[in-house]
């Protein structure tokens, strides 16, 4: 989603108009960018690493940091946080206040961890430039959701039906994690507890 927003590739995907590039291209690369990611679990760690790659500067948001601080400065805000009591409306009209005018937020997270009506009147507003989001409070797929149906809506929103997290490796990634939780359990060292 961020090459899409970044590199306008929206414009020209499946474009049957001869493509005219004005200069100066108004597509941005993402070397030297800020992106903050919000969660640092397994999920947030990989997204890190390929930003990485496009050489873009990674911060991360983790539970004692101060997520104002975490974001004032960053150009791409990544939600991944998992549910659980100190994320629940973490993500709020303050939050969609303070984050860096011309930003992109992306969350491919649960739904109670973010303001909606924040989020929209951020982008409404211009802070915002653009916002994907993946809505997982829907079930699989389903567009008639009330939420899916209002972020399609918006001509500055991307939004699939909860399926981001769906790929030929998606259960094989799951699967090895649970062993590795059951594995660190059984040793009395669990790890990926949630509700502490």
């Amino acid at each position: 989603m961020i090459l899409t927003i970044e590199r306008q590739l929206n414009k020209y995907i499946n474009t049957d108009k001869k493509v005219n590039i004005p200069l100066p291209y108004g597509a941005v690369g993402l070397a030297g960018k800020n992106i903050a990611i919000l969660g640092q679990g397994s999920i947030g760690k990989r997204v890190g690493e390929i930003c990485k790659a496009f050489e873009m500067s990674v911060t991360f948001f983790k539970r004692g940091d101060n997520l104002l601080q975490s974001v004032k400065n960053s150009d791409v805000i990544v939600d991944v946080l998992s549910a659980n009591p100190s994320s629940k409306g973490l993500l709020n009209k303050e939050f969609f206040d303070s984050v860096k005018k011309g930003s992109i937020f992306i969350s491919v997270t649960v739904d109670g961890i973010e303001d909606f009506d924040a989020m929209i009147s951020t982008l409404d507003e211009g802070r915002l430039a653009y916002v994907a989001h993946d809505v997982m409070n829907a079930p699989l797929g389903d567009v008639t959701n009330s939420i899916y149906d209002r972020l399609r809506r918006h001509p500055k929103v991307y939004t699939t039906p909860h399926i981001s997290s769906f790929s030929d490796v998606t259960t094989k990634i799951g699967n090895d994690m649970m062993i590795d939780n059951v594995e660190a359990w059984t040793k009395g060292k669990p790890t990926n507890v949630f509700g502490n």
